[in-house]
Order: C-alpha cells, then sequence, then structure tokens
C-alpha cells in the first residue's frame, strides 16, 4: 500500500509539471501572437499612412490648387525652415539675389555697349562725312554677343572684341582731341584777325575825324570870307565873282534842271539888275545818301584831293562821307547785331541841341533862326551897288554849312556808337525783358533813322543804371524810349517810305521834282517836324532846291 501511494504521488508530480509547462507555453504563445499582430498592426499603418499620404498630395494638387494650396505650402515651407540651419537659409535667401544682380550686370552691360558703340559710330560718321571716305558698314564690325559667354571660346572672343573697341576708343579720343587742338587754333587766328580789323577801324575813324575837322576848317574860312567880301561890297569895292569858290564841293543842285545862270540884286531905286554866275559844275553829288558805311571812305594822301573827293559822283566814288548809313553794333550782352542799312527818317531831337549847334557855326544872321529866303522876315538890306556877291546864294550856303556841320557832328556821334561796349545785362528773368527791349529799340531807332546822339544818351543811361544794379530803372528807361519811337513810327509812317524812296532814287541820279512835291505837300499837312537823323527834312529839301 505504501508502494502504491508512492507511486501515484510521483505521477501527479509529473502531472503538475506538465500542465506547468503547457500554461508557459501557451502565455509565450499568447505572447508571441501579440508581438506578431503588433509588428503587423504597425507595419499596415505605415502602409496605410503612406498611401493616404499620397492620396492627400493628389487631392491637395487637384482639388486645393489655388488658395488652399498657398496656405499648405506656406505652413510646409514654415514646417520646412524651421528645420534647416542658419547657413541653408541665407543660401536659400541669396539665391534670388544673386540672379537678380546677374540680371542687371548683364542688362548694364548691354546698354553700355550699345552707348559705346553708338558714340563710335557718330564719330565715324562724322569723320568720313569730313574726310569724304566711305563709312565702314555695321556688318563688317565686330559684333558682342548679348547674351552670357558659355564657353571659354566665347569669352575668348568677347574680351578680344573688348579690346578691339577699347582701342578704337583710345584712337578716337586723340584724333578728337587733335582736331579740337586744330579748332582752337583756328578760332585764336580768328580772334587775332578780329583784333586787327578792329584796330584797323579805329585807325579809319581816326582818320575821318581829322578829314571831317579839315572840312569843318574849310567852311567856316570860306564863310568867313563870304562875309569878307560881302563887307567889301558893302564898303563899294566892285570884285569880279569867282568862277567857283571854295564852297563849291558842297552846292546843292536841283536833280533834272541845271543851276541857276543869274541871280536879282535889290537896289536901293527898286530896280534890278542880272549879274552872271558861273557855269555849274557838272554832275554834283546828292546832299545825303544811305549807300556807304564810313568805312567804305578811301581816304586821300592830300586834304585839297580829300575835299575833291566829296563832290563826286556815285559813279566814280561812293556817297559822300558824311551822310553815310551806319552798320549799327547792337551791343548786348549775348553779342553784336549789325543791322543793314536803311534810309528811314529820323524821329524828333530836341529843338535845343539844333539851336546849339546853329549858334556856333558863325550862321547868317538873315537864316541864323530857319527863315525861308521868300519869307518878308528873311529879306536883306537893300544894297546902293551891284553886287556879285548872290544873296540866295548866301543863305543856301549857310544852311548848307549848318547841314554839313551838324552830319559830321552825327558822323562821329556814329563812330562813338559802334565803338560802345556791350551792355551787361544780369542773368535774371527781368534781364530778358531788358535785353528784348533793347533789341526792340535798335531795330525801331534803325527804323525812324534816330539821331546818333539820342541813341548815345539812352545808352548811356541804361549802362549807368546797371551799374549801380537798377535794372529796374533801365528797363524803364528802354520802355518810355520804345514808347516815344514808337509814337514817331505811328505819326511819320505814311511818310517814311516817301523818304526812303526819294533818297534811293537821289543816290540813283533819278529826277526827284515829282516826289519831293510829294513830300513837301505830305509834310505840310504835319503838326510836328520830320527829322532825318537829329535834322529837319523840310530843310534839307530847301537846301536841295
Amino acid at each position: 500500500m505504501g508502494t502504491r501511494h508512492n507511486g501515484g504521488a510521483g505521477v501527479g508530480g509529473e502531472l503538475a509539471a506538465l500542465r506547468a509547462r503547457v500554461a508557459e507555453l501557451e502565455a509565450r504563445e499568447a505572447g508571441a501572437l501579440e508581438a506578431a499582430k503588433a509588428a503587423l498592426r504597425s507595419d499596415a499603418e505605415r502602409r496605410l499612412r503612406a498611401k493616404l499620404a499620397i492620396n492627400l498630395k493628389e487631392e491637395l494638387r487637384n482639388e486645393l490648387y489655388d488658395e488652399v494650396r498657398a496656405e499648405v505650402v506656406e505652413e510646409l515651407e514654415h514646417d520646412l525652415v524651421s528645420h534647416l540651419t542658419d547657413s541653408q537659409i541665407e543660401r536659400h535667401v541669396r539665391r534670388p539675389l544673386e540672379e537678380k544682380a546677374r540680371e542687371i550686370r548683364r542688362v548694364l552691360e548691354q546698354d553700355m555697349f550699345a552707348t559705346v558703340e553708338q558714340r563710335v559710330q557718330e564719330e565715324l560718321r562724322s569723320r568720313t562725312a569730313k574726310q569724304g571716305a566711305t563709312p565702314v558698314s555695321g556688318p563688317n564690325r565686330p559684333v558682342r554677343r548679348t547674351g552670357q559667354s558659355s564657353t571659354p571660346a566665347e569669352r575668348a572672343e568677347e574680351q578680344r572684341l573688348r579690346s578691339q573697341l577699347a582701342n578704337l576708343e583710345a584712337r578716337h579720343t586723340k584724333e578728337l582731341k587733335a582736331l579740337n587742338a586744330e579748332l582752337n587754333g583756328l578760332r585764336k587766328a580768328v580772334q587775332q584777325q578780329a583784333l586787327k580789323v578792329d584796330e584797323l577801324t579805329e585807325a579809319n575813324s581816326i582818320l575821318q575825324s581829322e578829314l571831317l575837322e579839315a572840312h569843318s576848317a574849310l567852311s567856316a574860312a570860306a564863310l568867313a570870307a563870304a562875309e569878307a567880301e560881302a563887307g567889301r561890297v558893302d564898303a563899294g569895292v566892285q570884285t569880279p565873282f569867282p568862277a567857283r569858290d571854295i564852297l563849291a564841293p558842297f552846292e546843292i543842285p536841283v536833280a533834272g534842271r541845271p543851276r541857276m545862270t543869274s541871280v536879282t540884286s535889290l537896289l536901293s531905286e527898286g530896280g534890278e539888275s542880272l549879274v552872271p554866275l558861273a557855269a555849274p559844275p557838272p554832275a554834283e553829288a546828292p546832299l545825303l545818301s544811305t549807300d556807304k558805311a564810313p568805312g567804305d571812305i578811301q581816304h586821300p594822301s592830300e586834304p585839297l584831293e580829300a575835299i575833291d573827293t566829296i563832290d563826286m559822283t556815285d559813279s566814280e566814288r561812293g556817297t559822300p562821307v558824311m551822310y553815310a548809313d551806319p552798320r549799327i553794333r547792337a551791343v548786348r550782352d549775348c553779342g553784336d547785331h549789325d543791322s543793314s542799312p536803311n534810309t528811314a527818317p529820323a524821329v524828333e531831337l530836341a529843338r535845343s541841341d539844333v539851336d546849339e549847334l546853329d549858334g556856333g557855326l558863325g550862321a547868317n544872321p538873315w537864316t541864323s533862326n530857319r527863315q525861308d529866303p521868300g519869307s518878308p522876315d528873311a529879306t536883306p538890306p537893300k544894297m546902293t551897288t551891284p553886287t556879285a556877291m548872290p544873296l540866295e546864294k548866301a543863305i543856301d550856303d549857310t544852311l548848307q554849312t549848318q547841314i554839313i556841320a551838324h552830319f559830321s557832328r552825327e558822323l562821329q556821334e556814329q563812330t562813338k556808337f559802334m565803338e560802345t561796349p556791350p551792355l551787361q545785362i544780369p542773368d535774371v528773368p527781368i534781364g530778358g525783358l531788358l535785353e528784348n527791349a533793347v533789341q526792340h529799340l535798335f531795330r525801331l531807332w534803325d527804323y525812324v533813322e534816330e539821331a546818333f546822339c539820342v541813341r548815345n544818351v539812352c545808352l548811356l543811361q541804361i549802362r549807368e543804371a546797371l551799374d549801380a544794379g537798377n535794372i529796374d530803372d533801365a528797363l524803364r528807361l528802354a520802355q518810355a524810349e520804345l514808347v516815344r519811337c514808337k509814337r514817331v513810327k505811328d505819326e511819320f509812317g505814311a511818310i517814311f517810305d516817301l523818304v526812303r524812296k526819294r533818297e534811293q532814287q537821289k543816290a540813283d541820279d533819278e529826277p526827284l521834282a515829282n516826289i519831293t512835291a510829294e513830300i513837301r505837300s505830305v509834310l505840310s499837312e504835319c503838326t510836328s517836324e520830320l527829322l532825318y537823323r537829329g535834322f529837319p527834312y523840310l530843310e534839307v529839301l530847301q537846301a536841295e532846291s
């Protein structure tokens, strides 16, 4: 019994051990199964997630392309930037900037090349135009590639073309400098010639002044001789009338008919006697002419020859010097201006200037008040014996002397006017108005034949105002002179054409009777006196008739 009990106990122990072993194996199997399930589950989830991500990208690309895609891309970029390093971010930011800089550099190089090419083409065209050669055509010139060089051969070609272009620019720059130096030399030569011309003009003006002084002295001597002759006649001394006295060069004939051959001398008994006169000189010159400038007169070596040249006709020599037309040099800071020759009549001059001039010339008391020789107040006293000194001729000679003296002085004023330095007008807005006013004033002076003494006084006042810094006063002076000249032009506008026509006919030796009568008729209706360069034109007509 005891043995059987011991055997049963051993079998029960083995059975328990087997059961424990089975339980352990079942537990291990369950753990392995769970581990296998977990591994399979994780792999499936990974694959599913990858597939879902692919599907999500397709949906985002197809459905959310416009607005949502931009937000998603921004979130993705932000997420990517958060994982990038500083160097990666810097490279990412610099890349578009570098591309932009390369594009700008390429555009600038193209623009610079185009500019340089244009300058070279212009220089070549100018040089070939001067030398008369055929310019080099475009296809024969090396052309630079506009794109960026991508191979060493292209870069070498570009470098070679750039070297050629630099050499060409240097050569043309050197030639341009040589041409500029030559041009400067020519300008200096022109300036020297201009200085020489100015010196010759000044010498010519001095000679003219000396000649005019000689004329004035001879005229005064002739007038004194005439007065002495008249005194001898009053004393009862009979002298023969000379064939041609010293004033003959200045006698004024009536165009189209011969000179008087006799003159009436008044006697105490009221009778008349005819005194023979000398034969008229051939083809005497007109009193006023506007065809020559002062510089056109030839100066003889002898004073008597110079006097004889005054009486020459236009066919033998130019018109008389004392009535030459000025070629006016308008003085302004923008340059000199030469006005064209003109024959327009002058505007009014102050009567005191004319009277003062007449008083200093030793005028005849019968004509010192500028009366008509035929008027009652101008009748000379009666003589008891016949005289060889014609009374009307004495009156005419006195008026001629006054005219010659006036226009001699006017020529001196013209010389002073032409030698006046330019006006220094400030570069301010009102300076432009002053310059325009002065230019218009010069044209009006030429049109109305203003006296040069009046021009010089006006310019002197304007210059003094500018020197004092009063540009407003200078402008007011110019505008006042413009108003005065325009008033004269409006008053005598219809007569200017007649005066110019008469002066032209007189210069051409044409008959003047008709046009002189017409001018006298028109002037008789005027309320004021017409002045020709400061001298009454009616008295000029009287002296010539």
